[in-house]
Order: C-alpha cells, then sequence, then structure tokens
C-alpha cells in the first residue's frame, strides 16, 4: 500500500519526484551563484547561532545579491 504524499509512501513512489525536486534545486543554485555574488550587508552585525535542539541562526539572514558583470 502507497500513498502519494502520506506517511506510509515507499521510497519508490516517490523517488522520480523527488530526484526531480532535488535536480531542480540544485540548478537554481547553479544559476544564482553563476548571475550573482553574494555579500554581507556593510553594517550588518555578525550573524550568532542560537541553539534550540538544533543551531539557527538568532535572526535571518541578510545576504545581498549583486550581479555579475
Amino acid at each position: 500500500m502507497c500513498w502519494l504524499f502520506g506517511f506510509h509512501c515507499c521510497l519508490t513512489c516517490n523517488a522520480t519526484g523527488m530526484r526531480l525536486a532535488e535536480q531542480e534545486m540544485r540548478l537554481l543554485i547553479v544559476k544564482l551563484l553563476q548571475n550573482f555574488r553574494l555579500d554581507w550587508p556593510k553594517g550588518e552585525p555578525e550573524l550568532r547561532q542560537q541553539y534550540v535542539m538544533l543551531l539557527r541562526p538568532e535572526r535571518p539572514a541578510r545576504i545581498q545579491f549583486t550581479p555579475r558583470n
């Protein structure tokens, strides 16, 4: 028994869609890095980590995307 997008879904049911989604995310990241330079905004304080079951930033990270020439 296999439920799509459910908790009882076997690996073969969604493996194709999952792999396609992962490939699309990788492609998006590569395109962003090819077309933009990521900078830390001037005057922005250092980003510190907070431990709440996992390490996470204490506030959202602000990243400046500068187009590449």
